[in-house]
């Protein structure tokens, strides 16, 4: 990194999820507060401990670990379980009410640094430490709530709605700085009345250490995928990607084409759901797999011939994949399910790392696959150009420089 603080500043971070956590927000975040600790930050990071199936099993964490200067408290929180919306509202309070008390007796803390997992929550702890601390805090917007949800028809109760729309303009109004992933996100942000000159865009990121392109791949020869047209999906299975519409395709490609697979790798809450879908429609063109360690993610990912991005309409204009980053930088193509126009759309499409459709085009999925697999020998170049664009662009060099040139800024300022 580009120069050190004048002195050891010390940066207090608030997030849910750190790895060994599967969680792409906990796995980009270690990487962060590693990078910003050996350019000479103080770091404490304030985490929810992982419940068991979410973290490699020979990767058992610490309830506390320091590193030079870097400190990890992991809290207990109610596990997420079968993730019922009862479940998850205690994993989410659990994890809030004890992450208020541990901040509060974190000390000489000269920036807080909040993350939006769990939603909003995250926000109000920074806030209460603004007003009792007087301490500044950046608020980092992965995920735009309430509108994800009230998108999606989880959350319908209009006073609730209303409540958590001022509680999110709020919390933007008060951070003395807000990042953000995608143009779209800093304008719906904005939109809302917050001041977009405090809103800066920094991408996600991948490290291009540890993901890149190979020849072969372990994964593919161990769930015996040679000889097949590896469609695959990695990631969160959630009530965002409509992947039970995709699988819908199976039966019809199976009979037109065995060479077709679908790989699903990942957990979440619609993944039951699937595997009976998939159970009932008596199809083997469609595997499932457990999320994969850190380690073995570059492996995983060059298993595929074709990787899927899909989010149901409305969606991709409140956030933006990890998952993206990771398929550029093992230079594989992109079959991107959003709506047009939007940061994953455009990218597809000025790259030409892929193809781009719009959410519900059943038909013309089908018809894309069916040509991604007849031109075979194109899609090898349209992974060459997305791997250029993400050197260029979304390495985690770049992104964690963003970062510490931003950190840097704001702690320098003298706080009134």
């Amino acid at each position: 990194m580009i120069g050190r603080p004048n002195c050891l500043k010390h940066i207090l971070i608030i997030n849910q999820h750190y790895y060994p956590d599967f969680a792409a927000t906990g796995q980009l975040l270690a990487e962060l507060c590693e990078d910003l600790e050996k350019a000479g930050f103080k770091i404490t990071v304030i985490t929810g401990y992982p419940e068991s199936g979410t973290y490699p099993e020979n990767s058992i964490p610490l309830k506390n670990e320091i590193t030079g200067n870097l400190t990890i408290r992991r809290l207990y929180n109610h596990p997420a379980g079968n993730k019922s919306i009862s479940n998850r509202l205690l994993h989410f309070f659990s994890f809030w009410l004890g992450s208020i008390q541990a901040s509060f007796l974190t000390r000489n803390v000269d920036l807080v640094f909040v993350m939006s997992t769990p939603p909003l929550l995250n926000g109000i702890t920074a806030n209460l430490l603004r007003i009792f601390k007087r301490i500044p805090y950046i608020y980092n917007v992965q995920d735009l709530y309430p509108a994800i949800a009230v998108e999606m028809g989880t959350l319908k109760n209009k006073p609730l709605i209303r409540f958590s729309e001022w509680a999110e303009k709020y919390i933007n109004s008060s951070a003395v700085s807000i990042v953000t992933l995608s143009e779209p996100m800093k304008m719906a942000i904005a939109d809302s009345g917050v001041d977009k000159n405090k809103i800066q865009i920094i991408p996600n990121w991948s490290d291009d250490q540890l993901l890149k392109p190979q020849k072969s791949s372990s994964f593919r020869s161990l769930n015996h995928l040679y000889g097949k047209f590896v469609i695959m999906y990695s990631g969160n299975i959630g009530m965002s990607q409509g992947l039970e519409t995709i699988l819908s395709l199976a039966p019809e490609l199976e009979k037109e084409n065995p060479e077709f697979h679908f790989c699903i790798i990942g957990n979440g809450v619609k993944l039951p759901a699937l595997k009976q879908q998939v159970k009932n429609s008596g199809v083997s063109n469609v595997s499932f797999h457990p999320f994969q360690p850190k380690e073995l993610l570059s492996d995983s990912l060059n298993a595929a011939d074709i990787h899927l991005i899909p989010l149901t309409e409305k969606m991709a204009k409140y956030l933006l994949p990890s998952k993206l980053y990771g398929i550029l930088a093992v230079g594989k193509p992109i079959l991107a399910i959003v709506d047009e126009g939007t940061e994953i759309d455009v990218l597809v499409r000025n790259t030409v790392c892929g193809y781009s459709i719009r959410p519900g085009e059943l038909g013309k999925l089908k018809e894309v696959l069916k040509t991604a697999f007849a031109e075979r020998d194109s899609l090898a170049e349209m992974g060459k150009k997305g791997r250029s664009h993400f050197l260029e662009n979304l390495t985690r060099q770049k992104a964690t420089e963003s970062y510490f040139q931003l950190l840097s800024r704001l702690t320098s300022r003298k706080q009134p």
